[in-house]
């Protein structure tokens, strides 16, 4: 969760060239990969097929365009309510600064459309991701969108891991970064791993994803209470069928196995 009122998440789209914008009305949100930020990652980083980098890439933009659409509904509700309500009525309508969504694993193996994996075998490769969500609204109480407070600030996120069945840390990865003069209303950071052998043993794991302003005095920080599942669980032994859905406070694990 963030460290401001939690409130509705989010949307995605494709920021515009200089020249677009110079055509057309600024889009009203903005969105980038982390490369498109030019972040610089820490952890280790896996070679990854160029098939494999077209299927991610266009699960991805699929996705981007998805959470473009919810923002940009989002943004339309928001202005509907604070048109009707009383000043004490906007105020309980709550204003997050921003927050994260992570995206349980995805594995690009066979014809797609490509499903998600939560249990994975060695040597396998598997696609993370989380979407860093800054708010481009405004309110009476905040008359400066939170993608203007955090323009030019310089970020880290981090997912971070506890293998869960030999209680040791990692592997962690980071990005740290700087956002341009306007930040992102919708920040996309994916990681590639290879699965490790775990050996006799399946090994669980645990995810959370972080984020802060690495700037001094600077307040603000998150962790993502909300984890989007992609998966299509099978109805067995008399429990129903679960479709892909959001999930709340309900950490993002997975099984390593060996094959």
């Amino acid at each position: 969760m963030a460290t401001t009122e939690q409130e509705m998440v989010v949307r995605a789209g494709r920021p515009e060239t200089a020249a677009a914008q110079g055509r057309m009305k600024p889009a009203r949100v903005l969105t980038a990969l982390a490369e498109e930020l030019e972040v610089r990652m820490e952890g280790s980083k896996v070679d990854v097929p160029a098939e494999t980098e077209e299927a991610a890439r266009a699960w991805i933009d699929d996705y981007r365009a998805k959470l473009t659409a919810q923002t940009e509904h989002y943004l339309d509700e928001r202005a509907r309510l604070q048109a009707v309500a009383t000043s004490g009525e906007v105020e309980h309508l709550g204003y997050v600064y921003w927050d994260l969504l992570s995206i349980s694993p995805i594995q690009f193996i066979g014809l797609g459309p490509y499903q998600p994996s939560k249990i994975i075998a060695s040597n396998e490769l598997a696609l993370f991701l989380a979407v860093l969500f800054i708010n481009p609204a405004t309110n009476i109480f905040n008359p400066i969108s939170a993608t203007t407070v955090l323009g030019g600030r310089d970020f880290r996120v981090r997912f971070e891991q506890v293998n869960l069945t030999n209680v040791t840390n990692g592997p962690d990865f980071t990005f740290i970064g700087t956002f341009p003069p306007t930040a992102p209303a919708l920040t996309f950071f994916p990681v590639f791993i290879v699965a490790p052998d775990p050996g006799v043993n399946p090994h669980l794991i645990e995810q959370n994803v972080t984020a802060d302003i690495t700037d001094i005095a600077q307040p603000f920080a998150a962790f993502a209470t909300n984890h989007q599942d992609v998966d299509s669980e099978p109805g067995f032994l008399g429990v129903p069928p679960q479709p892909p859905q959001l999930q709340h406070d309900i950490p993002l694990r997975y099984l390593i196995y060996s094959k």
